[in-house]
C-alpha cells in the first residue's frame, strides 16, 4: 500500500516528450535532451569520473558488494547547495542510486513513487534501484573546481535482479556560479548505460522530493513516465531546476566599439545575472535570444572592453526588448607568435621577424625595436603581410659574428592602449655565432659507446660495431652493405651483423629490445647545442610489417628520457636526423643519447644502424689573462655584450675543473673586467686555476673564457 499525491502540470494539456516534465508545486522542472525547443534543454555530454576509466574522481568507499550490503555515507559539499528552499553543506550518497540532502543513514533499496512517505527525504534519485558494486566498478565522487560542480558516478554497477550494468552520474552545480530564479541549485543527470529491466521490483525511479514528502517531481517509476518525460535510455541527459515560468520574451541588440567609431564587436557575452544565461554577439555585433519573462540585470563582458552593467531590463512574454551596448576598448593590441631565434651564423641577413597583431580597434602604430650588443635601440616598422591573420614582418639587418641581438615588438591602438611583446622590459634575443664542434664519431674507433641497458631482452640482433654485411630480400636491401661515412670509413653500429650471403632474419632483432648508449657529454657550458646522426631502420620486409618501433631518446640526468624519434616507419637508407637539444632537455653535465630497436613478439624483420654521430655547440668566448702582482693574481678579460655579471671560478690543483657554484669565487658586475685574488684564495703557490663565465640577467651563461693558471700560462683545452 502506498500513498499517491496528485499534482498539476502547468504547461498545458497537450504535453509531449518534447516538453519538459513538471512543474511541481515548488517550481522544479525536468528538461531532457529531447526538449530541444526549450531554452533549458541540456546536451548529453558524458564526463567520466571513474579514475579507472580516465576520470579524476575518487572512490566513495561504499561497502555494497552484494545482497543486503546496501550502504550510505555522508560527504561534505565544497559549496552550499540550496534544495527546495533549504541550504545544505552535506549530502548522503547511497549505493542504490539516490542522494539525500544532509545527513541520512537510510539504505533503502526498494524504489518508490515520488513524492511519497516511504522514500528518503529530501532526495534526488538519478536511478533508484537495488544496485551493487563489483571490483573497481563502484561509486566515485569528484569536485570539478574549474566548473564549480560536484559529481557522483555510479560506475558500471549492477542491478540485483538481472545483474545488468548501469552507468550514470549526477552533478550538483554551485548556485553562486549558476543562479536560478529561486536561488536553488541546478541538477544534471546523465546516463551512459541504461538497462531498465528490473520488472520484479518496479524497474527504477528517477525524480526528486522535498523534506516533508509533500512535494516532488517524478520522471519515471515502474517503467511509467510522467507527461513530458522521454524514455530513460543510454545517452539521456536530464536537467532539473526551478525556473518559475516558461513564458519567454526576446532580448536583442547591437554591441559597438565606442573607441573606434562605433564598429561592431563580435564575441561579447551578454550575461543575464539572475539566471546566468548568456547571449553572444555575432560578427555583425548583433545578439538575440529567448529569455524567461521577468526583470533582470544584463552585463556586457569581453576581455578587451570595459564592463557595462544595465539593471532593470524587463522581459515580457512574446515581446522584444531592445538593449544596445557601446563599449570602451581597454586593452592594447594582442601580439603573438613572434619569431624566436636561438643562434645563426648568417652575417648577411636580414633576420626576418614575423608576428601576429590583432585588435578590436584600429592599430595606430606598430614597430619592432632591436639593439646590437646592448647599443642604442633601433626602430623598424612592421609591414602587414596577410590581413586575414594579422601577420606582420620586420627585417633586422645582418650583423657580424659575435653580435648579440635583443628585440621586442610595440603597438598602440586608437584608444591609446599600448602593448609590448615580450611584456615588461624583457626582450627576445639571439646570437650571431658559428657552431663549435663538440664531438664527431664516425664509429671507426671505439669511442665509448655502451651496448645494453636495463630491460634489454632481445635474443638476437644485438648492437655491435662492425663493417656491415649486406642482407637482401630479393631486390630490397634490408641490412646495409656499407656504412654511412665516406671512404675510407667502413665501421658503424648494426643490430646483428649477418654472415655474408645470409637471407633476412638470420641475425635481425628478435625477442625484445636492444639498446645502444652514447658516452656522457657535458653541455653545461654551451648556450645551445645540436645533435645529428645517420640511421638505418627497417621493419617491413617480413611478417607483421610495421608493427615495431625505432626509438631515439636523450636525457639530462640519466633518469628521465625524452624521445627524439618514435616511429614504426621504415627507411632503408642512411637517413640524416638533426635536432636542437634545448628543445627537449636542459643542457647539463650529464647528457646522453640512446638508440633502441625492438621486436616485441610480432615476428617482423627488424634491422637498424647508427653512424656519423655529431654534436655541435654554440658558445661565446672571451680571452682571459692572468698576471702576478706581488702575491696576488690579477685576472683581466674583455667586455661581453649581454653580460649582466661575470662569475669568477677557481680551484687549486685542478686545471680542468668544471665551474659550478661551489667553486665560484666572486661575482663582478658588468662594466668591470678585472679581478684580483684575496688572501688565501688564488695563492699562486697553491697552483690555482681560473676561468670567467658571463651570465645574463636571469643568470644563464652566455659566455665562457679559456682557463688560465696562476703563473700566467694558458691551460690547453
Amino acid at each position: 500500500m502506498q500513498d499517491i499525491i496528485n499534482f498539476t502540470y502547468g504547461i498545458g494539456s497537450a504535453i509531449t516528450t518534447s516538453d519538459p516534465t513538471g512543474p511541481d508545486t515548488y517550481g522544479y522542472y525536468a528538461f531532457d535532451n529531447t526538449d530541444t525547443g526549450y531554452l533549458f534543454a541540456p546536451t548529453y555530454d558524458w564526463i567520466e569520473i571513474d579514475p579507472n576509466q580516465g576520470g579524476s574522481g575518487t572512490d566513495a568507499g561504499l561497502g555494497d558488494f552484494g545482497w543486503e550490503q546496501d550502504d550510505t555515507d555522508v560527504f561534505d559539499l565544497p559549496f552550499t547547495f540550496r534544495f527546495y528552499g533549504q541550504e545544505y553543506n552535506q549530502i548522503s550518497i547511497c549505493s542504490n542510486g539516490w542522494v539525500a540532502m544532509g545527513r541520512n543513514y537510510l539504505t533503502v533499496y526498494a524504489n518508490q513513487y515520488l513524492p511519497g512517505p516511504y522514500a528518503p527525504a529530501p532526495v534526488i534519485c538519478p536511478m533508484w534501484d537495488n544496485l551493487y558494486q563489483s571490483g573497481t566498478n563502484r561509486v566515485y565522487v569528484w569536485f570539478d573546481s574549474t566548473n564549480h560542480r560536484y559529481g557522483i558516478q555510479w560506475s558500471r554497477v549492477k542491478n540485483d535482479y538481472y545483474n545488468s550494468t548501469q552507468n550514470f552520474q549526477m552533478f550538483l552545480y554551485d548556485p553562486s556560479y549558476y543562479p536560478t530564479a529561486t536561488g536553488d541549485g541546478e541538477i544534471l543527470l546523465q546516463y551512459a548505460t541504461v538497462n531498465n529491466n528490473d520488472s520484479r521490483d518496479c524497474y527504477v525511479t528517477v525524480g526528486i522530493q522535498n523534506e516533508d514528502h509533500t512535494d516532488g517531481l517524478l520522471y519515471t517509476h515502474a517503467n511509467s513516465y510522467t507527461p513530458g518525460s522521454a524514455t530513460l535510455s543510454t545517452g539521456r541527459a536530464i536537467r532539473i531546476l526551478p525556473i518559475g515560468s516558461l513564458e519567454l520574451g526576446t532580448l536583442e541588440g547591437d554591441v559597438t566599439n565606442a573607441s573606434d567609431g562605433g564598429t561592431a564587436i563580435s564575441g561579447v557575452d551578454l550575461r543575464i545575472l539572475e539566471i546566468s544565461q548568456i547571449l553572444t554577439s555575432g560578427a555583425d555585433g548583433h545578439y538575440s535570444g529567448p529569455v524567461q519573462e521577468g526583470t533582470y540585470t544584463v552585463r556586457a563582458e569581453h576581455p578587451s572592453f570595459d564592463l557595462v552593467t544595465v539593471p532593470g531590463v524587463e522581459i515580457v512574454e512574446d515581446q522584444i526588448t531592445a538593449l544596445d551596448f557601446n563599449l570602451t576598448d581597454i586593452q592594447g593590441p594582442e601580439i603573438s607568435n613572434t619569431t624566436r631565434y636561438s643562434f645563426t651564423d648568417n652575417e648577411i641577413g636580414p633576420y626576418e621577424i614575423e608576428t601576429l597583431l590583432f585588435d578590436y580597434s584600429t592599430i595606430n602604430s606598430k614597430s619592432l625595436f632591436y639593439t646590437v650588443n646592448n647599443g642604442t635601440p633601433m626602430e623598424v616598422p612592421l609591414t602587414l603581410i596577410r590581413a586575414v591573420t594579422g601577420l606582420h614582418q620586420a627585417d633586422i639587418p645582418g650583423q657580424p659574428l659575435g653580435s648579440r641581438i635583443d628585440y621586442w615588438i610595440e603597438a598602440e591602438d586608437v584608444a591609446s592602449n599600448q602593448s609590448r611583446d615580450p611584456q615588461g622590459s624583457d626582450t627576445y634575443s639571439f646570437w650571431i655565432l658559428s657552431p663549435t664542434p663538440i664531438v664527431s664519431h664516425d664509429m671507426e674507433l671505439n669511442q665509448g659507446y655502451t651496448v645494453g641497458a636495463s630491460g634489454d631482452d632481445a635474443s638476437d640482433g644485438i648492437w655491435e660495431r662492425v663493417d656491415p654485411n649486406g642482407v637482401w630480400e630479393n631486390s630490397t636491401e634490408v641490412q646495409p652493405e656499407d656504412d654511412a661515412t665516406p671512404d675510407p670509413g667502413v665501421m658503424c653500429y648494426i643490430t646483428g651483423n649477418d654472415p655474408p650471403g645470409s637471407s633476412q632474419g638470420v641475425d635481425d632483432v628478435d625477442g625484445g629490445k636492444t639498446t645502444l648508449l652514447t658516452p656522457w657529454f657535458d653541455l653545461s657550458g654551451y648556450l645551445d647545442a645540436s645533435v645529428s646522426y645517420r640511421r638505418w631502420y627497417t621493419n617491413d620486409t617480413g611478417n607483421s610489417p610495421g608493427q615495431d618501433y625505432w626509438v631515439v631518446s636523450v636525457t639530462d640526468d640519466g633518469t628521465s628520457w625524452v624521445n627524439l624519434e618514435n616511429t614504426n616507419t621504415s627507411n632503408r637508407s642512411w637517413t640524416l636526423k638533426s635536432f636542437t637539444i634545448s628543445d627537449y632537455i636542459d643542457l647539463t653535465e650529464t647528457v646522453r643519447f640512446r638508440f633502441i630497436a625492438s621486436d616485441e613478439g610480432s615476428g617482423s624483420i627488424v634491422e637498424a644502424g647508427v653512424d656519423d654521430f655529431e654534436l655541435q655547440g654554440y658558445i661565446v668566448t672571451t680571452s682571459l689573462e692572468a698576471t702576478l702582482d706581488g702575491g696576488q693574481v690579477v685576472l683581466t678579460w674583455s667586455t661581453v655584450a649581454g653580460a649582466s655579471n661575470y662569475w669568477i671560478h677557481g680551484l687549486n690543483n685542478s686545471p680542468f675543473f668544471t665551474p659550478d657554484l661551489g667553486n665560484r669565487l666572486a661575482v663582478i658586475p658588468a662594466g668591470t673586467t678585472t679581478w684580483s685574488t684575496t688572501s688565501g684564495i688564488g695563492n699562486p703557490d697553491q697552483n690555482w686555476f681560473f676561468l670567467v663565465r658571463g651570465v645574463d640577467a636571469s643568470e644563464q651563461e652566455i659566455i665562457r673564457s679559456n682557463r688560465v693558471g696562476a703563473f700566467d700560462y694558458e691551460i690547453p683545452e
